[in-house]
């Protein structure tokens, strides 16, 4: 694991990081708004039924985009949004919305519930820059939303969240105006700019986070929509940082978790706990956060509080994601990682390949 002088180090920074992983992270807003902007046209061009349901497919980098859209539609539709992230979607009829996200359009997760979707006579859509779902996709005649990132599934945040909520906004399934994704995408500008490479360690709240984290298991904690940035933190970590990194929601931790934050002792100090807190936050959450910060002092644990900017509706979700973002970027570099390197997930992969006698 580095030292701390690497994070303000530019040359040491790229001997770790070749392939410039840090200018995707950097580039999410400028990503973002892109993906509106084609969303939006895009959108504009289809003629979809109005469903029921809305069950979206999809793994990994893929799926927390959508786990996003529907933790803000929970607050403003009465339409169901669902994410499922295995093969077999639930029960779906001809007034179901089908989404399938793929980054890659060779999930073998989503191409299997894909298909299932077209046997139960679910609308289906796909959102993917190509692969076996492009293909299936442009056969059966199914729309498709497609586009080209530089990077992998993980840095693709803004094509996972915003032309799904164009589609939905489309669908008249979720209500969204544009001066709130603008507002979220100005956010990010600003978010980009104090965590940039460039801004001292001093000044730069990500880098001194990621500092805190270095050799610990991070536990990310987020109430309400926050707890799907939580997740996005624990789903990053691992892959940019190649690091241990576990989410939990409130108020459910202070209902089991609570009851074990001492033992057993020798995780104790292996262990910090980030509670994420901001606007739009139930009040009695937001003093649950204050409570379960004392508890976890009580018991030997470190832990702080990230504060989150934003209305505390797609700005902060965004936001508290993007911090994270930048955070197991910053990881990556003080454990000495390629950030682009996740070998264990290729070595899944081609394992599961190798006996693949089901999915096509």
């Amino acid at each position: 694991m580095g030292d701390d002088a690497v994070l303000d180090d530019a040359a040491r920074r790229a001997g770790i990081d070749p392939g410039s992983f840090g200018q995707l992270v950097a580039g999410l807003p400028e990503q973002a708004t892109e993906a509106w902007d084609a969303g939006r046209e895009w959108a504009a061009s289809l003629t979809l039924p109005a469903p029921r349901r809305v069950v979206v497919a999809g793994m990994g980098g893929s799926a927390i985009g959508a786990e996003m859209v529907a933790a803000l539609g929970s607050s403003r539709t009465t339409t169901p949004i669902e994410v499922v992230r295995d093969y077999t979607p639930p029960a779906l009829d001809a007034d179901s919305l089908f989404v399938a996200c793929s980054f890659s359009g060779n999930t073998e997760e989503v191409l299997a519930a894909f298909d299932a979707a077209g046997t139960l006579g679910a609308t289906r859509v796909a959102i993917t820059t190509g692969g076996k779902l492009g293909k299936r996709a442009a056969r059966e005649g199914v729309p498709t939303f497609s586009f080209a990132s530089e990077g992998p599934p993980r840095t693709a945040l803004g094509y996972g969240v915003l032309p799904l909520l164009a589609l939905l906004r489309r669908a008249d399934v979720l209500p969204v105006g544009d001066e709130e994704v603008e507002a979220a995408i100005t956010l990010l500008k600003r978010c980009s700019e104090a965590a940039h490479p460039d801004v001292p360690t001093a000044s730069n709240p990500p880098k001194q986070i990621a500092g805190r984290l270095a050799g610990r298991i991070p536990v990310v904690v987020g109430p309400r929509a926050l707890r799907v940035a939580a997740s996005r933190w624990a789903g990053v970590i691992p892959e940019n940082a190649s690091q241990w990194a576990l989410s939990a929601e409130l108020p459910e931790l202070d209902h089991n978790l609570v009851a074990g934050f001492a033992l057993p002792a020798a995780a104790v100090d292996r262990l910090h706990v980030v509670l994420l807190d901001g606007n739009g936050v139930h009040p009695r959450n937001r003093r649950r956060v204050e409570v379960t910060a004392d508890e976890l002092q009580r018991a030997g644990v470190s832990c702080e509080v990230v504060y989150v900017e934003g209305s505390g509706g797609l700005d902060s979700v965004l936001h508290a994601a993007y911090i994270g973002d930048w955070v197991s970027y910053y990881l990556a570099l003080l454990n000495g990682v390629d950030p682009f390197e996740v070998a264990p997930i290729d070595r899944v992969k081609a394992a599961l390949a190798a006996h693949d006698d089901t999915i096509a």
